[in-house]
């Protein structure tokens, strides 16, 4: 059976998807999940279910532990990547925001290669576009590379998501 890594478990979309995959491929893919604290897992057992929750391969691995993420991916055929530094956490600097984003996602990437990952989901957010309220279409507008938000211009949040 493939197994498929998810970062970001605990988050918002990724609590989502865990259960989605959970509940209608169980039977397809075993699911290992990343965290960077085992204490923020509780809302998800609740979330769950005992049942749903002891299915998951948990994983310690900050997005800046970069033998610790590359070791949750070996023996993984997917990889959806949704972990991103939390808006609302004070950081001392942009820098701080934005070098989570950057080397875990180099980190899984050379892991992906090292470990013949066979396909790697990367998500991010509608804040590329719109940036720090760089650009807010209204009506019909369909968005387009061109929207992009700048980067030099963005708070360290989009920085994050652009990174």
């Amino acid at each position: 059976m493939d197994t498929v890594l998810i970062t970001g478990i605990t988050g918002y979309v990724g609590s989502h998807v865990g259960k989605q995959l959970l509940e209608g491929y169980a039977d397809k893919f075993k699911l290992r999940v990343t965290v960077r604290n085992v204490k923020k897992l509780e809302p998800l057992r609740k979330e769950y279910g005992d049942e749903l929750f002891a299915k998951l391969d948990v994983r310690v691995a900050d997005l800046l532990d970069k033998e610790a993420l590359a070791a949750s991916v070996d023996g993984c055929q997917y990889i959806i990547h949704l972990a991103n530094p939390v808006v609302g956490t004070q950081f001392q600097n942009e820098e701080e925001m934005v070098r989570p984003t950057r080397e875990g996602m180099q980190t899984l990437l050379e892991a992906a290669e090292r470990y013949k990952v066979r396909k790697m989901i990367v998500t991010s957010s509608m804040i590329n576009m719109v940036g720090n309220v760089w650009k807010r279409a209204t009506g019909d507008h369909h968005y387009t590379e061109m929207d992009y938000a700048p980067y030099y211009e963005s708070d360290a949040y989009t920085k994050s998501k652009i990174a």
